[in-house]
């Protein structure tokens, strides 16, 4: 049996809708119960919740650049939802049209990129 202590980052990995967290979701155990036996409570986002043990799985720490990577997506997320009051899970684009929103992102990273390459060189040539 796994052993989980308050502090530790858990994804759902089992049939937790009925607490309102869903399959994937990863969560922080806020602090348990001193038992651990098939069901335990968790404080977990200020509101608790029964689970079983076989529900959640030990994330490992994830290295710095991981973690970062992370909060710029879920805030380009926010950022996202707060502009176009939708998700990525819309329904309204067709395949093709996905394609080419993607093929413009990597022509404006393209962009992005060749203008970092130039200001570094022309720095390294010993410009401004």
């Amino acid at each position: 049996m796994s052993k989980f202590k308050a502090g530790d980052k858990v994804k759902v990995i089992g049939n937790c809708n009925g607490h309102g967290i869903n399959i994937g979701e990863v969560i922080t155990i806020k602090r348990k119960d001193n038992s651990f036996h098939s069901i335990n409570v968790y404080e977990v986002l200020e509101s608790l919740y029964i689970m079983r043990e076989g529900d959640l799985e030990l994330i490992p720490k994830k290295d710095s650049i991981v973690k970062e990577v992370r909060k710029d997506l879920k805030q380009r997320s926010k950022v996202g939802i707060e502009k176009y009051a939708c998700t990525l899970d819309r329904k309204d684009l067709s395949l093709l049209e996905w394609h080419q929103h993607h093929y413009e992102e990597l022509l404006d990273a393209a962009l992005y990129t060749k203008r970092i390459i130039q200001e570094l060189k022309t720095k390294q040539d010993g410009g401004n």
